[in-house]
Protein backbone atom coordinates (compact mmCIF):
# COMPACT_ATOMS: atom_id res chain seq x y z
CA UNK A 1 0.00 0.00 0.00
CA UNK A 2 1.50 3.45 -1.02
CA UNK A 3 0.88 6.78 1.18
CA UNK A 4 0.37 10.26 -0.58
CA UNK A 5 3.39 12.44 0.52
CA UNK A 6 1.82 15.96 -0.39
CA UNK A 7 -0.27 16.06 2.41
CA UNK A 8 0.39 18.12 5.83
CA UNK A 9 1.40 16.33 9.08
CA UNK A 10 -1.54 15.41 10.71
CA UNK A 11 -3.67 14.03 7.51
CA UNK A 12 -5.68 11.03 7.99
CA UNK A 13 -5.45 7.98 6.98
CA UNK A 14 -8.07 8.00 4.69
CA UNK A 15 -6.55 11.13 3.07
CA UNK A 16 -3.19 9.80 2.80
CA UNK A 17 -3.53 5.91 1.99
CA UNK A 18 -3.81 4.24 -0.67
CA UNK A 19 -4.20 0.40 -1.13
CA UNK A 20 -5.46 0.95 -4.44
CA UNK A 21 -5.78 3.36 -7.40
CA UNK A 22 -8.93 4.37 -9.07
CA UNK A 23 -11.22 1.13 -9.19
CA UNK A 24 -10.89 -0.76 -5.87
CA UNK A 25 -9.79 -3.80 -7.52
CA UNK A 26 -7.12 -2.37 -9.01
CA UNK A 27 -4.79 -3.23 -5.56
CA UNK A 28 -1.52 -1.65 -5.18
CA UNK A 29 -0.14 -4.71 -4.22
CA UNK A 30 -2.43 -7.02 -5.57
CA UNK A 31 -5.43 -9.11 -4.22
CA UNK A 32 -4.50 -11.40 -2.50
CA UNK A 33 -1.27 -9.86 -1.82
CA UNK A 34 1.90 -10.24 -4.43
CA UNK A 35 4.93 -10.99 -3.30
CA UNK A 36 7.27 -7.80 -2.76
CA UNK A 37 10.82 -7.40 -1.08
CA UNK A 38 11.44 -4.01 0.67
CA UNK A 39 13.01 -2.53 -2.57
CA UNK A 40 10.60 -3.75 -4.70
CA UNK A 41 7.76 -2.01 -2.55
CA UNK A 42 9.62 1.25 -2.57
CA UNK A 43 9.27 0.88 -5.83
CA UNK A 44 6.16 0.18 -6.57
CA UNK A 45 4.98 3.34 -4.87
CA UNK A 46 7.53 5.08 -7.03
CA UNK A 47 6.43 3.86 -10.27
CA UNK A 48 2.43 4.65 -8.88
CA UNK A 49 3.75 8.45 -8.13
CA UNK A 50 2.59 10.89 -9.92
CA UNK A 51 2.89 14.90 -10.09
CA UNK A 52 -0.39 15.21 -8.57
CA UNK A 53 -0.22 12.09 -6.57
CA UNK A 54 3.05 11.70 -5.38
CA UNK A 55 3.25 8.45 -2.94
CA UNK A 56 5.66 6.72 -0.89
CA UNK A 57 5.71 3.62 1.86
CA UNK A 58 3.33 4.34 4.49
CA UNK A 59 3.99 5.45 8.08
CA UNK A 60 0.76 4.24 9.03
CA UNK A 61 -0.90 1.21 8.86
CA UNK A 62 -4.41 1.84 6.26
CA UNK A 63 -6.87 -0.56 7.92
CA UNK A 64 -9.99 -0.97 6.55
CA UNK A 65 -9.04 0.99 3.58
CA UNK A 66 -9.90 -1.50 1.26
CA UNK A 67 -8.20 -4.87 -0.93
CA UNK A 68 -8.52 -7.04 2.29
CA UNK A 69 -4.94 -6.22 3.57
CA UNK A 70 -6.51 -5.71 7.18
CA UNK A 71 -5.46 -9.64 7.57
CA UNK A 72 -2.04 -9.22 6.23
CA UNK A 73 1.06 -7.67 7.28
CA UNK A 74 1.81 -4.12 5.04
CA UNK A 75 5.14 -2.40 4.77
CA UNK A 76 5.99 0.70 6.36
CA UNK A 77 8.33 3.79 6.06
CA UNK A 78 8.54 3.41 10.23
CA UNK A 79 12.05 2.54 11.83
CA UNK A 80 11.96 -0.25 14.26
CA UNK A 81 10.52 0.64 17.86
CA UNK A 82 13.56 -1.26 18.84
CA UNK A 83 16.89 -0.40 16.53
CA UNK A 84 17.59 -4.06 15.17
CA UNK A 85 21.51 -3.92 15.75
CA UNK A 86 21.00 -3.20 19.48
CA UNK A 87 20.84 -6.26 22.64
CA UNK A 88 16.90 -5.88 24.39
CA UNK A 89 17.18 -3.51 27.17
CA UNK A 90 16.31 -7.02 29.42
CA UNK A 91 19.21 -8.78 28.43
CA UNK A 92 22.76 -8.31 30.37
CA UNK A 93 25.11 -6.41 28.34
CA UNK A 94 27.22 -9.31 28.81
CA UNK A 95 24.83 -12.12 27.75
CA UNK A 96 24.05 -10.39 23.61
CA UNK A 97 21.20 -11.69 22.10
CA UNK A 98 21.75 -15.14 19.37
CA UNK A 99 22.35 -13.64 15.79
CA UNK A 100 19.19 -14.20 13.74
CA UNK A 101 18.76 -17.17 11.34
CA UNK A 102 20.72 -16.32 7.95
CA UNK A 103 18.03 -15.14 5.46
CA UNK A 104 19.88 -15.33 1.92
CA UNK A 105 21.05 -12.28 0.33
CA UNK A 106 19.22 -10.38 -2.62
CA UNK A 107 19.43 -11.92 -6.00
CA UNK A 108 22.16 -10.66 -7.80
CA UNK A 109 22.33 -10.24 -11.87
CA UNK A 110 24.56 -12.77 -13.25
CA UNK A 111 28.23 -10.88 -13.86
CA UNK A 112 26.81 -12.13 -17.54
CA UNK A 113 23.81 -10.20 -17.73
CA UNK A 114 20.20 -11.60 -18.29
CA UNK A 115 18.02 -11.42 -21.08
CA UNK A 116 14.47 -9.86 -21.36
CA UNK A 117 12.57 -11.61 -23.64
CA UNK A 118 9.30 -10.57 -25.19
CA UNK A 119 6.60 -13.16 -24.49
CA UNK A 120 5.58 -14.15 -27.63
CA UNK A 121 8.56 -14.18 -30.03
CA UNK A 122 11.51 -15.02 -27.62
CA UNK A 123 13.51 -12.40 -29.09
CA UNK A 124 16.01 -10.11 -26.86
CA UNK A 125 14.16 -6.81 -26.10
CA UNK A 126 16.69 -5.73 -23.19
CA UNK A 127 19.40 -6.84 -21.60
CA UNK A 128 19.82 -6.48 -17.58
CA UNK A 129 23.46 -5.31 -16.25
CA UNK A 130 25.16 -6.46 -13.30
CA UNK A 131 25.13 -3.69 -10.85
CA UNK A 132 23.05 -1.46 -12.72
CA UNK A 133 19.55 -2.72 -13.81
CA UNK A 134 18.84 -3.99 -10.13
CA UNK A 135 15.89 -2.14 -9.68
CA UNK A 136 14.69 -2.01 -13.12
CA UNK A 137 10.76 -3.47 -13.92
CA UNK A 138 9.89 -2.68 -17.51
CA UNK A 139 11.23 -3.14 -20.76
CA UNK A 140 10.22 -2.03 -24.65
CA UNK A 141 7.62 -4.06 -26.46
CA UNK A 142 8.20 -2.14 -29.16
CA UNK A 143 8.12 1.38 -28.64
CA UNK A 144 6.13 0.94 -25.63
CA UNK A 145 7.98 0.05 -21.99
CA UNK A 146 6.05 -2.59 -20.29
CA UNK A 147 6.07 -3.88 -17.20
CA UNK A 148 8.09 -7.57 -17.28
CA UNK A 149 6.16 -10.31 -16.14
CA UNK A 150 7.23 -13.12 -13.95
CA UNK A 151 6.97 -16.63 -15.10
CA UNK A 152 8.68 -19.83 -13.76
CA UNK A 153 9.54 -23.27 -15.59
CA UNK A 154 10.47 -26.37 -13.83
CA UNK A 155 14.09 -27.45 -13.38
CA UNK A 156 13.05 -31.12 -12.81
CA UNK A 157 12.72 -32.28 -16.69
CA UNK A 158 15.35 -33.35 -18.96
CA UNK A 159 17.14 -30.95 -21.55
CA UNK A 160 14.86 -30.75 -24.41
CA UNK A 161 11.43 -30.77 -22.55
CA UNK A 162 8.63 -28.71 -24.41
CA UNK A 163 8.00 -25.27 -23.35
CA UNK A 164 4.51 -26.76 -23.03
CA UNK A 165 6.04 -29.29 -20.09
CA UNK A 166 8.29 -26.74 -18.55
CA UNK A 167 6.52 -23.35 -18.36
CA UNK A 168 4.15 -22.07 -15.66
CA UNK A 169 2.42 -18.86 -16.55
CA UNK A 170 -0.19 -19.73 -13.66
CA UNK A 171 -0.40 -22.52 -11.09
CA UNK A 172 -3.79 -24.29 -10.49
CA UNK A 173 -6.36 -22.10 -12.19
CA UNK A 174 -5.69 -20.15 -15.01
CA UNK A 175 -6.19 -17.16 -13.40
CA UNK A 176 -3.79 -17.88 -10.75
CA UNK A 177 -0.73 -16.08 -12.85
CA UNK A 178 2.52 -16.42 -11.44
CA UNK A 179 3.41 -13.15 -11.76
CA UNK A 180 0.11 -11.12 -11.71
CA UNK A 181 -2.73 -9.98 -14.42
CA UNK A 182 -1.64 -7.70 -15.34
CA UNK A 183 1.73 -8.20 -14.26
CA UNK A 184 3.01 -6.62 -11.63
CA UNK A 185 5.80 -5.11 -11.06
CA UNK A 186 9.14 -6.77 -10.38
CA UNK A 187 12.75 -6.66 -10.08
CA UNK A 188 15.21 -9.19 -11.07
CA UNK A 189 15.29 -10.10 -7.94
CA UNK A 190 11.80 -10.35 -6.79
CA UNK A 191 11.29 -12.34 -10.10
CA UNK A 192 13.59 -15.20 -8.82
CA UNK A 193 12.25 -14.77 -5.37
CA UNK A 194 8.83 -15.34 -6.62
CA UNK A 195 9.55 -18.71 -8.63
CA UNK A 196 11.21 -20.14 -5.16
CA UNK A 197 8.45 -19.09 -3.50
CA UNK A 198 5.98 -20.92 -5.43
CA UNK A 199 8.85 -23.91 -5.59
CA UNK A 200 8.16 -27.41 -4.15
CA UNK A 201 9.81 -30.78 -3.91
CA UNK A 202 6.80 -32.00 -6.55
CA UNK A 203 7.24 -28.88 -8.62
CA UNK A 204 10.63 -27.31 -8.78
CA UNK A 205 10.60 -23.99 -9.89
CA UNK A 206 13.02 -21.21 -11.12
CA UNK A 207 13.38 -18.75 -13.30
CA UNK A 208 13.10 -19.64 -17.39
CA UNK A 209 15.13 -19.61 -20.50
CA UNK A 210 12.53 -19.97 -23.12
CA UNK A 211 9.56 -17.49 -23.74
CA UNK A 212 6.60 -19.67 -23.07
CA UNK A 213 4.64 -18.00 -25.78
CA UNK A 214 1.34 -18.82 -26.35
CA UNK A 215 1.12 -20.14 -22.84
CA UNK A 216 -1.51 -18.12 -20.57
CA UNK A 217 -1.70 -14.59 -18.44
CA UNK A 218 -1.92 -12.63 -21.41
CA UNK A 219 1.95 -12.52 -20.92
CA UNK A 220 2.25 -12.33 -24.93
CA UNK A 221 2.17 -9.02 -25.13
CA UNK A 222 4.70 -8.20 -22.31
CA UNK A 223 8.30 -8.86 -21.84
CA UNK A 224 9.34 -11.21 -19.49
CA UNK A 225 12.07 -12.43 -17.41
CA UNK A 226 14.68 -15.10 -18.40
CA UNK A 227 17.38 -17.10 -16.92
CA UNK A 228 19.50 -16.54 -20.05
CA UNK A 229 22.67 -14.47 -19.91
CA UNK A 230 22.42 -11.46 -22.54
CA UNK A 231 23.69 -12.26 -26.35
CA UNK A 232 26.23 -9.85 -26.25
CA UNK A 233 28.19 -9.28 -22.58
CA UNK A 234 26.74 -6.15 -21.46
CA UNK A 235 30.31 -5.12 -20.66
CA UNK A 236 31.71 -5.23 -24.03
CA UNK A 237 31.78 -2.65 -26.60
CA UNK A 238 29.97 -3.64 -30.04
CA UNK A 239 32.22 -5.74 -32.16
CA UNK A 240 31.15 -2.93 -35.27
CA UNK A 241 32.95 0.06 -33.21
CA UNK A 242 36.54 0.39 -33.35
CA UNK A 243 38.43 -0.61 -30.06
CA UNK A 244 39.47 3.49 -30.07
CA UNK A 245 35.94 4.67 -29.96
CA UNK A 246 34.66 2.45 -26.44
CA UNK A 247 30.03 2.85 -26.70
CA UNK A 248 28.85 5.73 -24.47
CA UNK A 249 28.18 4.45 -21.26
CA UNK A 250 24.34 3.59 -20.47
CA UNK A 251 22.20 6.15 -18.51
CA UNK A 252 22.39 5.93 -14.44
CA UNK A 253 19.60 3.60 -13.20
CA UNK A 254 18.89 4.51 -9.56
CA UNK A 255 20.23 1.79 -7.00
CA UNK A 256 17.59 -0.48 -5.52
CA UNK A 257 16.36 0.73 -2.36
CA UNK A 258 18.11 -0.70 0.19
CA UNK A 259 16.23 -1.09 4.11
CA UNK A 260 17.48 1.44 5.98
CA UNK A 261 20.38 1.17 8.66
CA UNK A 262 17.45 2.07 11.59
CA UNK A 263 15.52 -1.21 10.29
CA UNK A 264 11.90 -0.47 9.30
CA UNK A 265 8.81 -2.05 10.93
CA UNK A 266 5.91 -4.40 8.94
CA UNK A 267 2.69 -3.45 10.95
CA UNK A 268 -0.18 -5.72 11.59
CA UNK A 269 -2.34 -4.48 8.48
CA UNK A 270 -5.74 -3.55 10.73
CA UNK A 271 -4.42 -3.04 14.53
CA UNK A 272 -1.47 -1.12 13.09
CA UNK A 273 0.82 -3.15 15.93
CA UNK A 274 4.30 -4.00 14.76
CA UNK A 275 4.66 -7.59 13.71
CA UNK A 276 8.28 -7.96 12.74
CA UNK A 277 11.28 -5.78 12.05
CA UNK A 278 12.88 -6.19 8.74
CA UNK A 279 16.62 -5.47 9.41
CA UNK A 280 19.43 -3.49 7.05
CA UNK A 281 21.44 -6.27 4.78
CA UNK A 282 19.85 -9.31 6.50
CA UNK A 283 16.16 -8.59 5.11
CA UNK A 284 16.41 -7.54 1.73
CA UNK A 285 14.67 -10.86 0.42
CA UNK A 286 11.98 -11.17 3.01
CA UNK A 287 8.32 -11.05 1.45
CA UNK A 288 6.94 -12.82 4.51
CA UNK A 289 5.56 -11.90 8.04
CA UNK A 290 3.73 -13.39 11.00
CA UNK A 291 0.05 -12.33 11.57
CA UNK A 292 -0.80 -14.57 14.65
CA UNK A 293 1.42 -17.71 14.10
CA UNK A 294 0.57 -17.42 10.29
CA UNK A 295 3.23 -16.48 7.76
CA UNK A 296 1.85 -14.25 5.45
CA UNK A 297 2.56 -12.18 2.42
CA UNK A 298 3.74 -8.74 3.15
CA UNK A 299 1.00 -6.46 1.14
CA UNK A 300 2.50 -2.84 -0.89
CA UNK A 301 0.35 0.01 -0.25
CA UNK A 302 1.49 3.43 -1.03
CA UNK A 303 0.03 7.00 1.15
CA UNK A 304 0.79 10.71 -0.22
CA UNK A 305 3.23 12.50 0.28
CA UNK A 306 2.20 16.22 -0.48
CA UNK A 307 -0.05 16.02 3.23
Amino acid sequence: QCCRTDLPQGASEKDKCRRYIGASDNCVGGKPPDAYTYSGAVARCLELSTEALPLALCDVACGGLGCGYNSFPVYSSKPCAVSPSSPPSSLPLSEPPSPPPAIPPPHAIPPAGVQVLDGWTAKEVACLRHGQDENTTKAPIGNTPKTIAVQCCRTDLPQGASEKDKCRRYIGASDNCVGGKPPDAYTYSGAVARCLELSTEALPLALCDVACGGLGCGYNSFPVYSSKPCAVSPSSPPSSLPLSEPPSPPPAIPPPHAIPPAGVQVLDGWTAKEVACLRHGQDENTTKAPIGNTPKTIAVQCCRTDL
